[in-house]
């Protein structure tokens, strides 16, 4: 028998407390319509919409921040939930964008019908727990949004020859505890109020001295992409209260103030654990939690996506400690004179909790080889400790510790001048792959910064070429059977088998476009609309990259939960029947765009590849 519609309202929140004669009212007002997967429902960003849409059966995706419908859903609406109450209430356009996540049965019910529900008891409770976990959502994306959302432009700098006195008076004429000075070489540095009373007062400098000689040297410096939380985590590592934001050339665009971030919610308690960890078995214990930081994120509303970059943050402190703990009793080499790399997945924020911990480290010029040798001995410790803690070590030998992965920054400079001329030899076409990952977690970036080196790779079409041959080798396939019965051996592999080719086609296509992305969507986006890569391949190419990323963290977690090692090896019979669709279509996705760039680079010469369009 059909259930009828004013029968199932009555089964659902907040329309229980409703009598017959008001459910039979709110059913007769309604329009029931049925979804596809992927069909939009409601974009109530665009278009004005104060009805009530009550799910029958399926699922709906749901968007609730305006600039972030291009990432993860916020939440996913099941048999008997609801959305759209809020606009009806508020009588104001806020939102959700709706998709149909799977066929779905809809009813739509006019908010003036609607309202009734909300009037008892029952519905008053309904709206006061939506609310608060909505607040808890808000505040968990404010935490991962961009931190550029957050805070007014960076002021004028003063010139470079700018005195102490001069930094003074501009901090008192605009009520800040800094001013930013211009250095020689073009960047910018921050003179604090603690700087001044350090470096001039305190030493008996004279108000006239240079301002640069007050320069608050624990000012921590992020890009441009850096969450309202990475910053967080950046001022509580340094000790300072101010942090520069710049962009990849290294010109200041925000400085931010510990109190726009302080009130976040992220686990300050554990990044205050692993930082003051003062023992390796201390560290092991804190780093520990980690995964249960990461589920405690998911469940607060934040997206797969963002939640990857915090434990990108997290790996970075949990790495900086171990480099600590382990150059302690090392008196030859000083530890702040290295700049330690993250590399590949790491470097791009990307890593998740199987991901291989790729590293690389520059020396000074002037360093010996004695203290080189010093300086790996040290590492190795660090590579141990970190293998203790789970971080895996990669298993091609990309670590610091190893002679190839730890040069001058002449000797870089140098190696990266023959990759480029000569990249099918001394394997530079690996390096150079690892390297425009690279990301500066502990030292001077200025140090490991290659990217002139690599900057003639887009007039080198040889180059080029044989670049897009190594990322085009990486073949994305689907292992198992496709329908509900399934081989429980049948197994894929999500890094090697999907992931791995959308990294490395987007990292070519942003190196052909002349784009210096880091991320893997930022590369995508930033090479969409060459002809390699046409946008609706780009778009198709990202969506696909976040749902690969979305369902290897969720796994990896379920995995670490039930006591298990984390594997990017996922079993047909481990996945849900809709996760195996998805994932189908995703490398159907992946092997079309790479036929598609396997025949453009066979009858289109290579000078038409790297051509912008015009935007």
């Amino acid at each position: 028998m059909v259930e009828s519609l004013a029968a199932f309202l009555g089964r659902h929140e907040p329309f229980t407390a409703l009598g017959t004669e008001q459910l039979a009212r709110l059913a007769d007002s309604a329009h029931v319509t049925e979804y596809e997967v992927g069909e939009l429902v409601l974009d109530a960003f665009r278009q004005p919409s104060v009805d009530v849409f009550v799910v029958i059966s399926g699922a709906v995706d749901l968007w609730n921040d305006a600039r972030l419908t291009t990432e993860a859903p916020d939440e996913r609406v099941t048999t008997g939930g609801i959305f759209g109450f809020s606009a009806m209430l508020t009588e104001q356009s806020i939102g959700p964008r709706a998709v149909a996540a799977r066929h779905s049965r809809i009813a739509l019910i006019p908010g003036a019908e609607a309202s009734v529900a909300f009037t008892s008891r029952i519905g008053a409770r309904f709206l006061a727990d939506r609310l608060r976990q909505q607040s808890e959502h808000t505040s968990a994306l404010v935490a991962a949004e961009s931190v550029l959302d957050r805070v007014e432009p960076a002021p004028a700098p003063l010139p470079a020859g700018a005195s102490a006195l001069d930094a003074a008076r501009q901090m008192s004429q605009h009520g800040r505890d800094y001013a930013v000075v211009r250095l020689a070489d073009g960047s910018s540095a921050l003179v604090t109020d603690h700087s001044l009373r350090r470096e001039v007062l305190a030493v008996g400098r004279p108000a006239a001295a240079p301002a640069v000689e007050a320069i608050d040297t624990r000012t921590p410096r992020l890009g441009a992409s850096a969450t309202p939380a990475e910053v967080l985590l950046a001022l509580l590592d340094s000790g300072s209260s101010l942090a520069m934001i710049t962009d990849r050339q290294r010109n200041l665009q925000r400085v931010v103030h510990l109190r726009d971030v302080a009130a976040l919610p992220v686990d300050v308690s554990l990044h205050e654990r692993i930082r003051r960890a003062d023992t390796a078995d201390a560290l092991v214990d804190a780093s520990r939690r980690v995964p249960e930081l990461l589920r405690n994120l998911l469940r607060g509303g934040i997206s797969s996506a963002r939640v990857i970059r915090v434990h990108s943050t997290m790996v970075d402190g949990v790495a900086r400690r171990a480099l600590e703990l382990s150059f302690a009793d090392v008196e030859q080499v000083r530890l702040e004179d290295l700049t330690f790399m993250m590399l590949g997945s790491n470097g791009r924020r990307e890593a998740v909790l199987s991901s291989d911990l790729d590293t690389a480290v520059t020396f000074p010029d002037d360093t010996t080889p004695q203290q080189m040798q010093i300086a790996r001995a040290a590492m190795r410790a660090t590579g141990e400790l970190l293998a203790r803690i789970g971080l895996n070590r990669d298993a091609h030998g990309a670590t610091a510790s190893r002679t190839p992965f730890s040069r001058t920054r002449a000797e870089w400079l140098a190696a990266a001048n023959r990759w480029v001329e000569q990249p099918g030899t001394n394997e530079g076409a690996m390096f150079i792959s690892l390297l425009l990952d690279s990301r500066p977690v502990l030292g001077d970036p200025t140090l490991a910064d290659l990217s002139d080196a690599f900057t003639p790779l887009r007039t080198h079409s040889g180059t080029l070429r044989l670049l897009l041959g190594a990322a085009l080798s990486t073949k994305a396939r689907y292992r198992g059977q496709r329908g509900p019965f399934v081989s429980r051996s049948a197994h894929i592999d999500i890094k090697r088998d999907a992931i791995l080719p959308v990294v490395n086609l987007a990292r070519w296509a942003a190196l052909a476009a002349g784009a210096d992305a880091t991320t893997t969507t930022g590369r995508l986006a930033a090479a969409s609309g060459t002809p390699m890569l046409p946008d609706d391949a780009a778009t198709s190419l990202a969506e696909v990259f976040r749902l690969l990323q979305r369902l290897r963290l969720h796994y990896q977690l379920a995995q670490t939960e039930q006591g298990e090692k984390p594997s990017d090896a996922l079993t047909m019979q481990q996945m849900s029947l809709i996760d195996r669709s998805l994932l189908a279509q995703a490398v159907r996705e992946i092997t079309g765009v790479q036929r598609r760039m396997a025949n453009v680079s066979a009858f289109v010469s290579s000078d038409e590849w790297t051509g912008l369009r015009r935007r």
